[in-house]
């Protein structure tokens, strides 16, 4: 269990994850984008004379290289940083389309939004969704919601992205997730804001959060410093670490509300705070487990719920978790409910 201290070491608290290529074909077996043959389409931002977006004449913008795309294709991105027309604001079909980096060892693969929105995703398209794979997403801005990501009607995949310096008007300064079914996986989101949910917003939407790192920075003006989910959406997290989000009101990393459903397991909630209610979670007239999760010197700094605050006929169901040094301003330094129902299983609560 790691300390406030220790955030300088955030990113290097999971190890790198190899995969064989029995475990690529699971993960495409599991995987929400269907796997099916296409062709690959590249881009170079650097790229000069003749482009048929081939490797040897690759497109020099993003958007190029997606409206050459066709059901099933790749759009893969050599590394350097895009900015600029036509590397933002990129309107992405829903159409089984994928858009990666290259991978190279040489530097990431960037897209700089420049206080402009990143993808822009509204289906329903052709169908089979899309597929953002190991790209660094900054400085994007949506007068909205989801800086980076505004994802609405379709399934998507965002793996082994970064997302840093991300924001929007209303909710999701990283992403924003409405009517869709939504993997998330291997993702680090650092310093992202936004009025409510800093990093992610979830509406409506079933989705899978795993080995992701949610670090310092992650910012909500009011509620849900990293995650916002509500109005009936269904969220998995699993294997996913939270450190030092802020909330200005409730919800130092997560809000539920709206009827959704959150679970947590297998991670840690560390250092986050909420100027009033629920130092990590406020769950209101909404559900959430814990299972093998740890919420560690969490705190609320005006009011109740040091790591959890439970109102409006919530269900909190914790089983095997562990509540470390959490305080609150007012009343339950660990969990705080007010007309909601609390169940607990070997759950240690501990100064």
């Amino acid at each position: 269990m790691l300390s406030a201290t220790q955030s300088s070491s955030f990113l290097s608290w999971r190890p790198h994850r190899t995969l064989c290529a029995a475990s690529v074909a699971l993960l495409l077996a599991g995987s929400l984008i269907s796997a099916s043959e296409g062709g690959t389409i590249y881009v170079d931002a650097g790229a000069l004379g003749i482009e048929d977006g081939s490797y040897f004449n690759p497109f020099n913008t993003i958007q190029e290289g997606i409206n050459a795309a066709s059901a099933g294709d790749e759009v893969v991105l050599f590394e350097g940083t895009y900015a600029g027309p036509g590397n933002r604001a990129l309107l992405v079909p829903c159409n089984d389309i994928t858009v990666r980096a290259m991978f190279s060892a040489t530097g990431p693969t960037t897209i700089n939004g420049g206080g402009n929105p990143g993808f822009i995703i509204n289906g329903p398209g052709a169908g089979g969704g899309v597929r953002i794979e190991g790209l660094t997403l900054t400085n994007c801005y949506n007068p909205t919601q989801g800086g980076a990501i505004d994802c609405q009607f379709c399934d998507i995949e965002v793996v082994d992205c970064t997302f840093t310096n991300d924001t929007a008007r209303l909710t999701g300064g990283a992403a924003s997730f409405w009517d869709s079914n939504v993997l998330m996986d291997g993702c680090t989101l650092t310093s992202n804001s936004t009025d409510n949910g800093g990093a992610v917003h979830f509406r409506r939407s079933t989705a899978t959060v795993t080995a992701c790192d949610f670090g310092p920075g992650n910012d909500a003006v009011f509620d849900g410093g990293a995650i916002l989910a509500d109005t009936l959406s269904d969220v998995t997290v699993s294997d996913t670490y939270f450190l030092g989000c802020s909330a200005g009101r409730n919800g130092g990393a997560i809000k539920v509300s709206g009827a959704a459903v959150v679970s947590l397991s297998n991670g840690a909630m560390t250092a986050t705070t909420a100027a009033q209610n629920g130092g990590a979670v406020v769950v209101d007239a909404a559900s959430m487990t814990t299972a093998l999760f740890t919420f560690d010197n969490c705190s609320a700094t005006a009011y109740r719920g040091g790591a959890i605050y439970a109102i409006n006929d919530s269900w909190l169901i914790t089983s095997d978790s562990y509540f470390y040094g959490c305080q609150s301003g007012w009343g339950g330094g660990g969990v705080f409910a007010d007309a909601s129902v609390v169940e607990a299983s070997g759950t240690i609560f501990r100064q």
